[in-house]
């Protein structure tokens, strides 16, 4: 009856040279505190960088309105934000939302090993956990979480709606690097 959307496929792009970049913008300044606790993230459109990676965004873009038309929903969507999350050992991201747009995007850049899963809760995570305790096993239809190991390349784009979190990153000598886009 019900369904959320989700698409995950691989990019390609120089991901040496996009890991420079996040590594110079967070050089340009303190960055913010969001969702994030340790780590660093970048305020919102670094200018810079989106300059630089214009054919990245512009990709990302096409494929978040391809997404958004397949289900029916509007595909003359335009990208309200973006941010640089760089999580060292240890950091993470407290679960939340993304409110005022319609469709989030994480592009991984950096995954090392143990860097943290992405936690997707279903919109009937509460009522499920108390009242589905029979459940044989997890499948699509009664999973009140899904656990997503992504890694570099991988583009995910979920409603923004969607509550999510990201477990801390265990990998004690590598950063895991990923950028964060709204769209409506």
């Amino acid at each position: 009856m019900f369904v959320v959307p989700f698409f995950r496929e691989k990019i390609d792009c120089d991901f040496l040279k996009i890991k420079n970049e996040c590594f110079e913008e967070k050089n340009k300044g303190k960055g913010k505190i969001a969702s994030n606790v340790g780590g660093w993230q970048s305020n919102s459109n670094p200018l810079d960088f989106i300059k630089n990676n214009s054919n990245l965004f512009i990709n990302v873009g096409g494929k978040v309105n391809n997404f958004s038309s397949l289900h029916g929903m509007n595909d003359n969507l335009r990208m309200n934000n973006c941010w640089i999350n760089i999580n060292d050992y240890k950091s993470y991201n407290m679960r939340h939302i993304h409110p005022g747009c319609m469709w989030s995007a994480i592009l991984y850049i950096q995954t090392p090993e143990n860097c943290g899963d992405i936690i997707f809760y279903n919109p009937a995570f509460n009522l499920m956990s108390y009242d589905w305790r029979e459940v044989k096993y997890y499948n699509h239809f009664n999973s009140p979480l899904w656990k997503i190991n992504a890694e570099s390349g991988d583009l995910l784009i979920f409603p923004s709606w969607i509550e999510h979190e990201v477990n801390p990153n265990l990998n004690e000598n590598e950063d895991r690097i990923s950028i964060a886009m709204n769209f409506g």
